[in-house]
């Protein structure tokens, strides 16, 4: 049964990317399932302990199960941000500001965000390019793999669309198939042909890949993955499962 969960999702940003952080935004409605309340009602309770790591895990849990609620993305995206791991924050931040509504908190301080993120890189590049043995290293984002975690990551593509000119959106799961991971179960719904996917801090195990496009099944692939190791998988014409003549629609 699904039902309103009122959450307070934390928007701390961290102030990297110089700009103030706010404290916690105005309790927000999100309609969920049962699962997912819970998850973000123990994300918010990690989070509000400073546990990034163990927030994040449970806002990417909840969002797998609700791929399309913004303010769980938003949550998400805040804690990545204390993590270190940008290009991550970065890419949900744009999702956030993309299907968000117009004017609302999330996407304005998602929109900040990204700008000051983007002029914060800019002036690296300068700072690099006038002076470059005085430059700052960046900082390298945080593993996305742990001694007791490991990563699956690869290339989605398909009929050689161009994701500039076609916007086919993926919805990709994957479910444990060995004893250790038989809970485990991952999913999102917002990878694109042309680009990427990828499923950070999976416990260890053999697990069942499958990808969606247009209601049709276009993948289905068994991939290992070890701790501490980043595993990559490719989906492309060559392993695709959908019909040959099968042509996505545009979401």
């Amino acid at each position: 049964m699904r039902r309103l969960l009122g959450a307070g999702l934390v928007a701390v940003i961290v102030s990297g990317c110089q700009q103030a952080p706010p404290t916690r935004m105005a309790t927000q409605t999100v309609v969920v399932g049962s699962r997912t309340t819970k998850l973000v009602t123990e994300g918010d309770a990690l989070a509000a302990q400073n546990d990034w790591a163990g927030a994040a895990l449970k806002y990417q849990a909840a969002l797998n199960d609700e791929p399309g609620e913004v303010k769980i993305r938003f949550a998400l995206a805040s804690a990545l941000t204390h993590l270190g791991r940008r290009e991550e924050a970065v890419e949900h931040f744009n999702e956030v500001v993309r299907r968000g509504k117009p004017g609302s908190a999330e996407v304005r301080i998602a929109r900040d965000w990204l700008i000051a993120a983007s002029a914060a890189d800019a002036s690296a590049m300068s700072s690099a390019s006038t002076n470059s043995a005085s430059a700052a290293t960046p900082a390298e984002p945080a593993p996305t793999t742990t001694p007791t975690t490991g990563r699956v990551s690869g290339k989605l593509a398909y009929q050689n669309i161009d994701p500039r000119d076609r916007r086919i959106l993926v919805a990709i799961t994957l479910t444990g198939d060995d004893t250790a991971n038989r809970d485990v179960r991952r999913r999102r719904g917002d990878f694109r042909i042309g680009r990427g996917y990828e499923f950070n801090n999976l416990p260890p195990g053999t697990y069942t890949l499958f990808a969606e496009a247009s209601g049709t099944r276009m993948w289905e692939q068994r991939v290992t993955v070890e701790a501490n190791q980043a595993t990559v998988l490719d989906l492309s014409d060559a392993n695709a499962a959908a019909p040959a003549n099968f042509i996505p629609a545009e979401e």
